[in-house]
């Protein structure tokens, strides 16, 4: 191995033995078979009710009602005959929607439907990791449920990451209470200069050291909706659905925000498609994503695109932001048209079973930091606990332990690009472990991080644009649940993946 002094000469080490960024350096690396695709197919919303991923499709939030004939329809109530606990019960099983049509029924059960434990745990739901008592600024918990409709989704599922090109952003939405505001601001990490050492198990890698810094970008909201978003639309002739579904809300701009910042935002709501997922759509096949909007394509982002016109068209897991200068009254320059999605938490929120899972930050040298998300997948075939059998010198603690480890490692899991670079763009995958378990299974790390796993794995290169992409042999070397490193084993490169909290930044 290289002297101490040499050791310092970062410019040296920076991608270990080769250096990726270099093509001719990039061709000569030998190839290995790229991960099945399959394993990352989307089935279409129109055809299935699930998606390969186990994640269940959207549906229509909008029932299908048989009308009613004459002969239905008598003066007769009979639910108001009931208890008001009854009516309470059954009223709580209903959604927003439906309840503001009980409302309309009778001035009884406008009384019952209005009930501000109903729309309390209606806002609830849609603000994770706070408790709500009052409904900040407005007077009751329907006026603030009705001032953000049908905005709620945004801080309920915290995590968006935008179509950005080739790079893409990671944001998290938070709810203020204190001003009854849906903020949307942008996730930054810095990257502290890498230090260098070599690992004893394999001399010729080096180690990149990564201590990220994670914060909020200091800058205002990149969406700010507050409670009187709608009170300061002047477009009052159009219609509440128009208004609230159709057009183009105006984020609103802090009293403390720089005169000379000209940038101004539009929020709108997305249509889901029913395509099969392909790279017209984002996000992109690769993500396992519950819904997919069609992308604009970068000569069309100044452009209409198409627009929920009624409820039931809403997309949950997008929506768009549209973003200019503005020069003088009507001149707006340098338009750009951005769509933001998100993933459902049950790919990201680790588990006893699948513990690997999350939201990670990736070290990828002179590129800086990416968000990537971490999706551990179960093997297709389910695990039998009877197989498991205890061995004749082993304590049932013992066995309890490998049963649980047994449970634990199996099946893949993948380094999936939520924010990317010039190289491997957003929305690909950075590496992948076809088998956790036995299969894939190599040997535990004797130096550094003794005893962490270390199998098999498939590492994802292309020269800049995404161009002659290939996958290389890797090793995933499972430190813990929330600290995974990659050996890039052609480039004698060792780079760090580290779990983010989310929840810490809300």
């Amino acid at each position: 191995m290289t002297s101490k002094s040499a050791m310092e000469e970062s410019a040296k080490y920076e991608y270990g033995g080769q250096n990726p960024g270099i093509e001719s350096t990039l061709n000569t690396v030998e190839a290995v078979e790229a991960p099945s695709t399959s394993k990352y197919g989307f089935a279409s919303p129109s055809t299935s009710s699930k998606s390969s991923h186990g994640i269940p499709q959207a549906v229509s939030s909008q029932p299908t009602y048989t009308p009613l004939s004459d002969a239905d329809i008598t003066t007769e109530t009979w639910l108001l005959h009931l208890p008001s606990e009854l009516i309470n019960d059954i009223l709580s099983r209903l959604s927003p929607y439906d309840l503001v049509r009980v409302s309309k029924t009778c001035k009884v059960l406008y009384k019952y439907a209005r009930a501000d434990f109903f729309w309390q745990s209606f806002v609830q739901e849609n603000v994770p990791g706070k408790r709500l008592r009052t409904p900040s600024k407005c007077a009751s918990f329907y006026d603030l449920y009705k001032a953000h409709d049908p905005h709620w989704f945004i801080p309920k599922y915290k995590i968006w990451f935008a179509d950005i090109f080739t790079t893409g952003r990671f944001y998290v939405a938070k709810y203020d209470h204190e001003s009854g505001s849906i903020t949307l601001h942008r996730m930054v990490a810095e990257r502290l200069p890498a230090k260098f050492e070599s690992w004893g198990e394999i001399e010729e890698s080096i180690i990149h050291s990564f201590e990220p810094k994670v914060r909020l970008h200091s800058g205002p909201p990149v969406l700010h909706l507050d409670i009187d978003v709608y009170s300061r639309d002047r477009s009052w002739n159009e219609g509440e659905i128009t208004r609230r579904i159709r057009n183009e809300v105006a984020s609103k701009r802090l009293p403390d925000q720089p005169h000379n910042n000209l940038m101004f935002t539009n929020f709108m709501l997305a249509v889901p498609s029913s395509l099969e997922a392909d790279q017209s759509l984002w996000p992109p096949p690769r993500v396992p994503a519950r819904q997919r909007v069609v992308a604009p394509g970068s000569h069309e982002r100044k452009l209409n695109v198409a627009r929920p016109q009624q409820r039931s068209e809403i997309s949950d897991q997008t929506f768009r932001l549209r973003t200019w200068i503005q020069m003088g009254t009507n001149n707006r320059m340098g338009q750009e048209l951005s769509t933001l999605s998100t993933l459902d938490p049950s790919l990201y929120v680790p588990t006893e079973e699948q513990p690997y899972k999350g939201i990670f930050l990736g070290d990828y040298s002179g590129h800086g930091c990416e968000w990537l998300l971490v999706h551990q997948q179960d093997d297709p075939e389910p695990f039998d606990e009877s197989k498991i059998v205890r061995k004749k010198d082993e304590t049932v603690g013992e066995w309890e332990a490998r049963k649980k480890n047994e449970r634990v490692y199996r099946g893949s899991i993948s380094g999936i690009k939520l924010t990317g670079d010039p190289n491997i763009p957003r929305g690909e995958i950075s590496w992948h472990a076809d088998d956790i378990g036995v299969r894939g299974f190599k040997r535990f790390a004797t130096h550094k991080w003794p005893g962490a796993r270390i199998v098999t794995s498939q590492g994802h290169i292309a020269n800049q644009l995404f161009r002659d992409d290939k996958y290389i042999e890797s090793e995933l070397i499972m430190i813990s649940h929330d600290v995974l490193a990659q050996h890039w084993i052609p480039f004698g490169h060792i780079s760090y993946f580290k779990r983010v909290k989310i929840d810490d930044y809300i």
